[in-house]
């Protein structure tokens, strides 16, 4: 039931009592109110987010006016009577059996309005650190575990190795009889001719969407009022030096920072990053969390631990080295909150932003490209399954939450989601917006990336194989086709492409009046050709940002490009068999442009305090009038 509006003022004179206490002006708490009530958020919330107060003051000064002992560190908390959730309700019990309170938000206002006694106040960035520690075992064990015990057999971790040997063996086997006697090899290449088909024909139609149908008209966007809270989860290891572009980026963003938390998830012996991070004055919206110790140190187990402490209603995902648009987030709630439930996650296109830096950099602007600009739409389009981008995607939080949270042991923690959330009967959408990201520029750091991706492909393929008639059932042929596709399709592609055509080539040579070997030797000469053409069309269509001299180049070089990535999957076997859950780290901050502002990260300022003309023509950001809230 809504509140009565007698209520809702009085509990905002209170607040803003309080704000003047510490100092703000008259003519500056009429500015936050009006701000909170546009937004409808405490105008506590609006002065600590805008930086105008310290959020240990604001407490500090509710504790005293209440005559209430306020706590100023982290506390031993009861484990017996609360659960690593508590600090959502705002309320937990220390050792002593003391009661510890840090409301916020319409807690808060209830909190003001009772004016209970016998308790303690502290402020939710101490209270989460208590929990924090309280709970550090359990977290880590829910990051590593939750999604087998949701999903027990969805994880990557009860295939090991074995089935690495198995696939390497029937590979081989496989090889062996194409080379040696190619009509006994029928049984086994026609079936995977059928999925190249396929994959053909998918690729053709995503060409053909992309040139008939019109963008659609974006939704309208939200107003402040209704837009909901959005937590964005970052992982970092080793990403010292991108740090400062990293927190330009976040600063950049239009959202209103009092519906915004930005969480770096750090290993907690990842001692250059964490001193990265503590050079730089973090906003009020932006906070570290220390991932414990544990196994599988891997992206995916620091994203089970930004979920479990994050409170937004949508989440977003980006690496170290992202810069998205600015208003990525504004379009992707409005998206969400227009379309049906089923809609899980939103896709942004991923494109590469140092393209120009060496040649496998632009062969790699060109494939993402093809991928985000062509290939992820279609499938969409298609109603497809698709495999997710490990970057600027954004979830509905119930529905991750409810999947059990990305896999930890699979390293390709983005494709397994996207399975996943086409067998549980979920939909992903493309986000008509742009993520820039840094492609790897050595051959070292490229080849360590591919193999961890096509591992973790392989790794998908074994897990969701399993009972395919029951997924058949369960999400219906068109959807399994596409299905088998991406989990067979791709990864045997890359594997066995280059071997079959050595192998044309060779019967080619070599002759036979066997029509078994003659038909053969035609059909494969044609679904290479097409595979070939279709290929050149999807690269020719793709718009990297690139100049047009040196994309002509990476199309010319492109087939050396697909042999490396042949080379590279035969390494990603081997590491399947031998290191299945190894995490090949890929370094950033190598050939991004670093300037004077992303030394000096944009600080948000309340226009309030910049009086003077100079300053406030250098501001970041502008503030509504109490009449008149912005368009965020």
């Amino acid at each position: 039931m809504p509140r009565s509006t007698r209520s809702h003022t009085l509990a905002d004179l209170d607040t803003l009592a309080l704000l003047r206490r510490l100092g703000l002006t008259p003519r500056l708490c009429a500015d936050i109110s009006a701000r909170a009530m546009a937004l409808r958020v405490g105008p506590e919330e609006v002065a600590i987010a805008w930086g105008l107060i310290a959020e240990e003051a604001f407490y500090r000064m509710l504790a005293d006016v209440l005559g209430l002992p306020f706590i100023p560190a982290p506390f031993v908390i009861d484990r017996h009577t609360h659960s690593p959730h508590a600090a959502e309700a705002g309320a937990v019990h220390d050792m002593t059996g003391r009661m510890i309170l840090a409301p916020q938000g319409p807690a808060l206002q209830r909190f003001m309005r009772n004016r209970p006694e016998g308790c303690c106040v502290t402020t939710p960035k101490i209270m989460r650190d208590s929990l924090r520690q309280a709970y550090r075992t359990d977290a880590a064990w829910r990051a590593a575990a939750e999604m087998m015990i949701v999903s027990p057999h969805a994880s990557a971790q009860r295939e090991g190795s074995a089935s690495g040997f198995v696939i390497a063996a029937w590979l081989i086997a496989l090889v062996a009889i194409a080379f040696g006697e190619p009509r006994f090899s029928l049984p086994v290449t026609l079936p995977l001719a059928g999925l190249f088909i396929w994959t053909i024909a998918q690729r053709v139609m995503a060409i053909a969407l992309k040139r008939q149908v019109k963008r659609a008209p974006l939704p309208p966007r939200l107003s402040p009022a209704d837009l909901p809270v959005y937590s964005i989860l970052i992982p970092l290891y080793r990403e010292e030096r991108v740090i400062s572009r990293l927190i330009a980026a976040m600063e950049g963003l239009d959202y209103p920072p009092e519906k915004l938390e930005v969480l770096f998830l750090v290993e907690e012996d990842d001692a250059l990053t964490r001193a990265a991070l503590a050079r730089m004055k973090l906003q009020p919206f932006m906070r570290i969390v220390p991932c414990p110790p544990g196994a599988p140190r891997t992206k995916p187990r620091a994203l089970n631990i930004g979920l479990q402490e994050c409170r937004g209603t949508y989440i977003a995902i980006f690496d170290a080295e992202d810069s998205p648009e600015p208003d990525q987030l504004l379009k992707a709630a409005s998206a969400f909150h227009t379309a049906p439930d089923d809609l899980a996650c939103l896709q942004a296109e991923i494109a590469i932003e140092n393209g120009d830096w060496s040649w496998l950099a632009r062969c790699f602007a060109l494939e993402y490209a093809a991928l985000f600009q062509i290939v992820v739409p279609g499938l969409c389009a298609f109603n497809l399954p698709v495999a997710l981008g490990g970057t600027s995607n954004h979830f509905r939080r119930d529905v991750v939450l409810a999947l059990g949270g990305w896999d930890a042991w699979n390293v390709t923690e983005d494709a397994d989601l996207g399975v996943r959330l086409a067998l549980h009967g979920y939909r992903v959408a493309t986000l008509c917006s742009r993520t820039w990201e840094e492609a790897p520029v050595s051959w070292r750091d490229w080849r360590q990336q591919r193999i961890r991706w096509i591992k973790g492909w392989m790794q998908t393929s074994l897990v969701h194989l399993h009972a395919t008639h029951r997924k058949k059932q369960r999400i219906g042929i068109h959807k399994w086709i596409g299905l088998l596709h991406h989990l067979v399709g791709t990864p045997v592609a890359v594997l066995l492409t280059p071997l079959f055509l050595a192998a044309l080539l060779l019967m080619a040579v070599t002759g036979a009046d066997d029509p078994i070997v003659n038909g053969t030797l035609a059909f494969g000469s044609v679904l290479a050709a097409a595979a070939a053409l279709t290929i050149a069309a999807l690269l020719i269509e793709a718009r990297p940002a690139l100049a047009a001299r040196r994309k002509l180049g990476a199309l010319a070089t492109m087939p050396f490009y697909i042999v490396a990535i042949s080379l590279c999957a035969w390494l990603a076997l081997i590491e399947l068999v031998r290191h299945p859950f190894r995490w090949n780290k890929t370094p950033h901050g190598e050939s991004l442009p670093v300037t004077a502002s992303d030394l000096r990260p944009r600080r948000r300022l309340w226009p309030g305090l910049a009086t003077h003309p100079e300053k406030r023509r250098k501001r970041v950001r502008s503030f509504p009038d109490a009449q008149a809230p912005p368009r965020l």
